[in-house]
């Protein structure tokens, strides 16, 4: 593992916020269960608590601590490329989004 991916690692594992890059922008990242994490996330992007934040997850097992409405994760369309996709933290059903 080099060096820049434990020093990742380690921020994450703090709470902290770490910059990574996606198919097209520079995204920010951070543990779901971190809460200096989130709120620096929602802070740095401005925006509102009300509009959650995206949940990312090689499994949709992942998710079972971060949504209210469980049924959720048993939508076919949850699936996306080789992971999984919640549109916000809440897991509220009107908050749900398909990759698609």
């Amino acid at each position: 593992m080099n060096f820049q991916t434990r020093l990742a690692a380690k921020i994450l594992s703090l709470g902290g916020v770490i910059s990574l890059p996606t198919d097209t922008v520079q995204g920010l990242s951070c543990l779901p269960n971190a809460n200096f994490g989130l709120n620096k996330i929602l802070q740095l992007k401005r925006r509102q608590t009300a509009k959650g934040l995206i949940l990312l997850a090689p499994d949709k097992r992942f998710f079972i601590d971060f949504v209210e409405d469980k049924n959720l994760l048993n939508k076919p369309d949850l699936m996306y490329g080789g992971g999984v996709l919640l549109d916000g933290i809440s897991g509220k059903g009107d908050t749900y989004s398909s990759a698609a």
